[in-house]
Order: C-alpha cells, then sequence, then structure tokens
C-alpha cells in the first residue's frame, strides 16, 4: 500500500492568532504551518478564504507530527 503524502502549509496571516501546528519534514527538522494538505503545489485555500494569498507558502513534507502551538482569540483584558 502507497503511502500518502502531507505537505504543511503556512498562511501569510497574523501567526499570533492561528494555531500552529510543528512536523518533521524528511530530514527530520522542524517545520511549522497552518494546515496540512495532500499537495505541495495547489494552494489549501480558496480564493474566498480569508486566508488566501497567492503567496502563501508550502513549508514541505509533513512525516511526523510533533506538537500544536496554541494561539487564543480571545485576549484578557
Amino acid at each position: 500500500m502507497e503511502e500518502n503524502k502531507k505537505y504543511l502549509w503556512m498562511n501569510l496571516r497574523d501567526q499570533s492568532i492561528q494555531d500552529i501546528y510543528v512536523y518533521l519534514n524528511e530530514e527530520g527538522e522542524e517545520i511549522w504551518g497552518n494546515i496540512v494538505t495532500d499537495s505541495s503545489t495547489e494552494s489549501p485555500y480558496s480564493e474566498i478564504s480569508i486566508y488566501y494569498n497567492p503567496n502563501n507558502i508550502c513549508k514541505g513534507r509533513a512525516v511526523k507530527y510533533v506538537r500544536t502551538i496554541k494561539n487564543s482569540r480571545l485576549r484578557s483584558h
């Protein structure tokens, strides 16, 4: 059975209000991003998405999940 390759993408919006997913790539290096998809070339965000930007970045192949960095949208005053 062939393994489905997954790729980690980072959008160019404010990262302080988004969850960040950390994976290891094929070389065992940490990569950070916002969404995992099946494509390294096709952006996961549609043109009507608030996260759409033609310059969004594929950070690399997401081989092993490491952790999630939770960023709260609700700030204490």
